[in-house]
């Protein structure tokens, strides 16, 4: 299964999504030296600037073909929505949510 953001641009108002796994091939290639490696992507949220934060980890072990993996463990990373540009983010990193949702809110019919 492919994870693939979908995201509420406010000031087009449009829903864009980034074609996230192309650059992710490209960053591991460029700095992992690694082709055609496996991960699975998953969003955690914004960044105080609004781009993504994105954790990549390891994908299940599949016994029926040989698997590369990218990375042994979860690592996350900002994704710049305007330029496409991914840098790696600590290991400790803890996204912040910036707003609240409780279920009471949304007005029944």
């Amino acid at each position: 299964m492919t994870r693939v953001p979908i995201v509420y641009d406010v000031r087009e108002r449009e829903f864009i999504r980034p074609d996230v796994y192309h650059f992710f091939d490209e960053y591991y290639r460029t700095h992992a030296s690694k082709e055609n490696c496996e991960f699975d992507l998953l969003t955690q949220g914004f960044s105080p600037e609004g781009n993504l934060i994105v954790a990549a980890t390891r994908p299940p072990i599949n016994s029926t073909y040989e698997q590369v993996f990218c990375l042994n463990e979860k690592q996350t990373f900002q994704f710049e929505l305007g330029t496409n540009k991914i840098r790696p983010l600590p290991a400790k990193y803890k996204v912040e949510h910036y707003g609240t949702w409780n279920s009471g809110d949304v007005p029944r019919r």
